[in-house]
């Protein structure tokens, strides 16, 4: 796409995609990817000659690319938006996480005429995911120990409470075992 072509008004629109945090692009009906902002080509290190069409492709994680084309495949087919999670080759050649969004721009007679779509970095999060499940599982797995029935009273004794949690009269009034293990 040529900025020349489409004026003024074109080249601040396109200040202004470049000037956003998330990495965008736009396709064509049939899903060529025919434009990919400054954010894009930085993040990956790559021209826009070598993503454009179905080459972006090449930057996607090899586990990941079967995937997403199936999914990116299956809107075109239906027209529905796309949203998506797939590893993607930054260019220090790490992979990250990014959430994949896609959606129809349509003409009057409800004709695709463009594809607009959006990337945005999750790594962050589904580490903090992975890390949520990590320790789930180490809870799951550490015995459970109950307190037999005073254990219970003393700690509500302690904390001034008595039965059903109601507030004991005159504050808290410890009870002779707290601070000792009934364990």
């Amino acid at each position: 796409m040529k900025i020349a072509e489409h004026g003024p008004d074109f080249a601040s629109l396109r200040v202004l995609v470049d000037s956003l945090p998330a990495l965008i692009h736009t396709g064509l009906p049939d899903g060529y990817l025919d434009f990919f902002n400054q954010r894009w080509l930085e993040f990956v290190g790559l021209r826009l000659e070598d993503l454009e069409g179905w080459k972006w492709t090449a930057a996607v994680h090899p586990d990941d690319v079967t995937g997403l084309v199936a999914a990116w495949r299956a809107c075109l087919a239906s027209g529905e938006p796309l949203e998506f999670e797939a590893r993607v080759r930054r260019a220090d050649g790490e992979y990250r996480w990014m959430l994949h969004h896609k959606v129809a721009l349509r003409d009057e007679c409800g004709q695709i005429v463009k594809w607009y779509g959006s990337s945005i970095d999750i790594e962050d999060r589904k580490r903090a995911e992975c890390r949520s499940r990590e320790l789930r599982q180490i809870l799951d797995l550490t015995p459970q120990r109950k307190l037999p029935r005073q254990g219970h009273q003393a700690l509500l004794d302690s904390a001034g409470v008595e039965g059903r949690g109601r507030k004991r009269e005159g504050g808290t009034r410890p009870s002779a075992s707290c601070g000792r293990s009934s364990l």
